[in-house]
C-alpha cells in the first residue's frame, strides 16, 4: 500500500519496516499522532476536522 501512495505516514512505534518504507514517520498512537497530523493539515482548521469526529473531542 505505501508503494502505491503518493504519501505513506507510520506511526513512530509502527515497524521498522514501515518507517523505512514511509514518506513521514508521525507521532506514536500514544501521542495521538494520527489525529494530530490531521489537524495540522487540515485545509479548513482544526474546527472543521474535530466537528467530522465521531466523539466530537480534541486531542
Amino acid at each position: 500500500m505505501f508503494g502505491t501512495a503518493g504519501e505513506a505516514y507510520a506511526g513512530a512505534n509502527a515497524a521498522p519496516e514501515a518507517r523505512g518504507a514511509a514518506t513521514k514517520v508521525i507521532g506514536s498512537n500514544r501521542e495521538d499522532g494520527v489525529v494530530r497530523h490531521l489537524t495540522a493539515s487540515w485545509p479548513q482548521g482544526e474546527d472543521a476536522l474535530v466537528s467530522r469526529l465521531p466523539c466530537g473531542s480534541r486531542p
